[in-house]
């Protein structure tokens, strides 16, 4: 069989606010970078960025292709904190800190789990906290071994899965690039079992062959792809990033047909290969090239009008800086490298994080660190002011009003 070889990590793209997205380009370094109409600040130096998903309103969590690992990245304090893998290559289920991944890639949450493409093991795993308490990792589908196969989910093949996207709470839809193929995951709760089948391109008679790479719109089952990676549910289906053919495809919420996207490119602007595309509003699609470009695709109508032609512009345009003067602008810098509006920003962040506490703890319900996700909670730096509901008050309205006055006592950059 022809195994799928990710060289360089596939990066991601996800939006942190309007006109604000965060960005690993797909190239070895490639550091998280913060991208705003006016440019661009670098703000983690991690270097082999897989795939990138929102872990709650304060954190994301990203897959290190090099380091084996996946790492939560709290957005107010800029900690990194190792999730799972034990930095080595490999294959094991077990605890956070000894399971083992290979070349992890794309990610997908739920509020109770994290699944991850372990793209170098050709197969999917699951992220959960187990009967004690401790975050355990699992793998739910795919035998380690590269290949095409369908059925029950410890049974079936991949080769080198780079994306993952929920449909429903049971249905996953992966990218699997090595193959050609989109497959689907679904999870049978009479079994307690997943179980796949093959999206587009057809099965293989032979479980250890892999697909062909094409063009071809129509039915699903006929249809081909060339290295499909990005993915996107949208009200019209499955926005698909088929990077080999240099253009975006689109699978019906039926998963019957597919059609490729109509693209109109800005003057002068040639026609990319994306390798990851995230929501940017009702009506667009934000898209990173391979070389790294952040572009931004727009329709003239919405999801809802069934319309599949979209207009290609990179990012930064005029109509980008009109478009975020309308809101404040948050700029998130490495530490070392702190303005003023960074400083606003921050400060500004923490005083709507002490006031949720405040409000909390009036109404007796203390948050845990982990919010929702309490998965994470062993390992998260987040901390809650303990006490009594009294000494909780005190505390944070002093902190409040320290900030408060640190705030007044610095100018407000311009165009905040």
């Amino acid at each position: 069989a022809q195994v799928m070889s990710i060289l360089s990590p596939p990066g991601g793209i996800l939006q942190l606010w309007k006109q604000v997205f965060l960005v690993a380009a797909p190239a070895a370094p490639n550091p998280l970078c913060v991208v705003r109409h006016d440019g661009q600040e670098r703000f983690s130096s991690a270097s082999s960025i897989g795939g990138l998903c929102s872990y709650g309103p304060d954190e994301i969590i990203y897959s290190d292709v090099s380091a084996h690992c996946i790492f939560r990245l709290h957005l107010f304090s800029l900690r990194i904190v190792r999730m799972a893998g034990s930095g080595s290559a490999g294959l094991r289920d077990g605890p956070w800190d000894t399971a083992q991944f290979r070349r992890p890639t794309g990610l997908a949450c739920q509020p109770n789990a994290v699944f991850v493409c372990d793209s170098g093991n050709h197969c999917i795993r699951q992220l959960k906290v187990g009967v004690g308490g401790d975050l355990q990792v699992s793998v739910i589908a795919g035998t380690a071994v590269a290949g095409l196969g369908d059925g029950i989910a410890s049974h079936c093949r991949f080769n080198g899965p780079t994306r993952i996207a929920f449909l429903t709470d049971k249905q996953i839809v992966v990218s699997d690039t090595g193959n050609h193929r989109l497959r689907l995951l679904e999870h049978d709760s009479t079994r307690g079992v997943w179980r796949c089948r093959t999206l587009t391109g057809g099965q293989q008679k032979q479980p250890d062959s892999t697909g062909c790479g094409g063009l071809r719109d129509g039915s699903a089952s006929d249809s081909q792809f060339h290295h499909p990676i990005g993915l996107l549910v949208c009200p019209l289906g499955v926005l698909v990033a088929d990077t080999g053919n240099m253009c975006l495809r689109l699978l019906s919420p039926s998963l019957k047909i597919v059609r490729t996207v109509i693209i109109d490119c800005s003057p002068g602007l040639q026609m990319p290969a994306f390798v990851d595309i995230c929501s940017a509003g009702e009506s667009s699609v934000a898209a990173v090239s391979e070389d790294g470009e952040l572009h931004i695709l727009s329709m003239a109508g919405s999801w809802q009008d069934d319309s599949i032609a979209l207009d290609l512009r990179k990012f930064g345009s005029e109509s980008d800086v009109d478009e975020s003067k309308l809101e404040n602008r948050r700029i998130l810098s490495n530490q070392a490298e702190l303005g003023s509006d960074a400083i606003v920003c921050r400060s500004q962040r923490v005083l709507n994080h002490v006031e949720a506490c405040l409000q909390a703890v009036r109404s007796t319900e203390v948050p845990t660190a982990g919010g929702d996700h309490a998965s994470v909670a062993a390992t998260g730096e987040l901390e809650v002011p303990r006490g009594s509901v009294g000494d909780v008050v005190s505390r944070s309205q002093t902190v409040l009003a320290d900030l408060q006055s640190c705030l007044d006592s610095i100018p407000a950059p311009v165009g905040f």
